[in-house]
């Protein structure tokens, strides 16, 4: 099932919590097999569309001051790098230069979850925690940078699974930055192989 993926649409509504204030709006996550990426965020109540995307080689994104389009810094590119290997670092983890390490169980709410170490090229990691009686992440922890610029330990947890694709996809998704809740997001609808074009991942 997972071999049968080759682009995926997942349209939903997110909402995000920086500096004091709340947005939310409508997002929609394009990515195409083996190394494209897209995000598309509109906040309706601050009239604020963005959009951020990786082609396989360079990323671009909307400048929110500015409305303009603009080249990715180098530490934006490498994240959405990383997200959108997809599905190569599961079926692929040599070619991907993607190494897994089984970790000792952690206990989360008197639940043992399974904790998987995934280890990028470049020394980043993830650290998955599957819930024993699924396989499927609940949990996953890593560093990113937050809407702030600030280095932050993120934790997102992933729940309301269903099947889509013969996928089990997660609905709901809730991410902590360094313990506080920074966004929360809803997903409506995911669809696979819409055959998505190259051009798509390339702002203009």
């Amino acid at each position: 099932a997972i071999e049968m993926v080759k682009d995926t649409t997942i349209s939903g509504h997110i909402e995000i919590n920086a500096a004091g204030q709340t947005l939310s709006g409508p997002l929609t996550l394009y990515q195409k097999e083996p190394d494209k990426l897209r995000v598309d965020l509109t906040m309706p109540e601050y009239d604020l569309s963005i959009s951020q995307s990786f082609d396989g080689q360079k990323g671009r994104f909307t400048n929110p001051q500015t409305g303009m389009i603009e080249e990715m810094p180098d530490f934006m590119v490498k994240d959405f790098a990383r997200q959108a290997t997809g599905t190569q670092a599961l079926l692929e983890p040599k070619k991907a230069g993607v190494v897994y390490a089984l970790k000792p169980k952690a206990a989360i709410e008197g639940k043992d979850y399974i904790i998987l170490e995934q280890t990028y090229p470049d020394g980043y990691k993830f650290t998955f925690y599957l819930d024993p009686e699924t396989y499927l992440p609940y949990k996953t922890v890593n560093r990113t940078i937050d809407m702030m610029g600030g280095e932050v330990e993120a934790e997102s947890f992933s729940t309301d699974y269903r099947k889509v694709g013969g996928l089990m996809v997660a609905h709901a998704i809730r991410v902590l930055h360094n313990g506080v809740e920074a966004q929360r997001i809803t997903i409506a609808s995911v669809t696979h192989n819409a055959g998505l074009e190259d051009g798509l991942f390339v702002l203009k």
